[in-house]
């Protein structure tokens, strides 16, 4: 997954399959991550966007990814 650097954190990107539908925020969490919430895959960029505005406040990388 490509990963997107901003300053003392990062965002994991994944990259969505034509069939996928949906895709999922995590945030960093002490057992590992934690569903922030599910969107339509349409707003993927959104949620990179989202993700990228967070990431400088964040103890651990954020995760975008898609989900069937």
């Amino acid at each position: 997954m490509p990963m997107i650097c901003t300053g003392r954190n990062h965002v994991i990107v994944g990259i969505p399959f034509p069939t996928d539908t949906v895709v999922a925020t995590y945030l960093p969490s002490p057992n590992g991550r934690r569903l922030l919430g599910t969107q339509r895959i349409a707003k993927m960029d959104a949620a990179v966007r989202f993700a990228l505005s967070m990431a400088e406040y964040m103890d651990g990388p954020i995760t975008v990814q898609d989900r069937d």
